[in-house]
């Protein structure tokens, strides 16, 4: 099965190749404006109107980096296999390098379906074991713990059941937190577009002396306000957790949505933390710690008790010594 490339590392590696370009061209004193087909490039668009430059030049970027990550992509992933044999996941991966990568059952505490904003748009969704003694996070890649490269969502949460040998941790409906934990996300968003405003209309006094237009504020404020609206209305609805059979999830994230998916059995402590805002609030953030993985899966403003519930809940026993019944 193929998958699609995600833009944003085609943008990364347009920005590396331009860097190597322009450094090369410092070293070797060469003048990038009296290159042929740049020079008639520069002059085509100084010819063009500002917005007809404009599209031209994010269409060509736009063109440049999706050709870019596809062969990243291809390089990376070539002939992707995952297997399981003897209690053990093996990956290998790669065309022009070749990766192979064992991980034990035994070390394997959960999976976690990473879900980048522009990945998501397409509808897509990267794989990642939670297993001790692997990284995570921007390494998961030369970690060891992608299980999956960027593909189809349903193919992703496909590949994370067959790992977990369970379905019901990827489609399982999640407990939502409440008006409180949505409140908190639109005024986040309420204070930062204030802040960008604010900073504009200073800016644009007279007094300032900045150089800013009297209309920058408006734009800021038409720009910055529907923006911070709809991360703060996504990031909302993206929170959530459950527990389905020996599996806690922990969803959380709008410019990387996670879905977190932890055997209970990996769980070896809880952090219960409230900030002064989640005090006023009666929201907390319940922690759980594990050796794998990120070493910590945050349920996030959640309400006290339901939060002191889930923990005990979760891991039976545990909060016996500090509950009174």
């Amino acid at each position: 099965m193929r998958y699609g490339p995600c833009t944003l590392s085609g943008l990364v590696t347009i920005g590396i190749v331009a860097a190597f370009a322009s450094h090369t061209f410092n070293e070797a004193r060469i003048d990038p404006a009296q290159f042929g087909p740049l020079r008639a490039l520069g002059e085509w668009l100084r010819g063009q109107p500002l917005g007809t430059a404009i599209t031209a030049v994010v269409t060509g970027l736009l063109v440049v980096a999706a050709i870019a990550s596809t062969v990243g992509y291809v390089l990376a992933f070539w002939a992707f296999r995952l297997t399981r044999q003897d209690g053990t996941l093996h990956l290998t991966r790669g065309l022009v390098t070749t990766r192979a990568t064992t991980i034990e059952e035994r070390r394997l505490h959960g999976v976690e379906l990473s879900e980048p904003l522009l990945l998501r748009a397409a509808r897509g969704a990267r794989c990642i074991a939670i297993a001790t003694g692997l990284r995570v996070g921007r390494g998961a890649v030369s970690g060891g713990t992608l299980l999956l490269p960027p593909a189809p969502r349903a193919e992703a949460g496909r590949v994370a059941a067959a790992v977990l040998r369970d379905s019901a941790p990827v489609t399982a409906p999640l407990v939502r937190h409440g008006p409180r934990a949505t409140l908190r996300r639109w005024t986040r968003a309420l204070v930062a577009a204030t802040v960008l405003v604010l900073a504009a209309v200073a800016a644009a006094l007279p007094g300032m002396s900045l150089g800013v237009s009297w209309w920058t504020p408006l734009i800021t404020a038409a720009v910055a306000v529907p923006v911070l609206a709809a991360l703060a209305a996504d990031r909302a609805r993206n929170l959530g957790h459950a527990l389905a059979g020996r599996t806690l999830i922990a969803r959380a994230g709008s410019l990387v949505r996670r879905r977190a998916m932890l055997d209970r059995d990996g769980i070896i402590g809880w952090n219960l933390r409230q900030s002064f805002f989640q005090r006023r609030a009666g929201l907390a953030t319940l922690t759980a710690t594990t050796a794998a993985g990120r070493q910590h899966y945050a349920v996030t403003d959640l309400a006290l008790p339901a939060a002191v519930e889930l923990a005990d809940h979760a891991l039976p026993g545990l909060l016996d010594p500090f509950l009174i019944r």
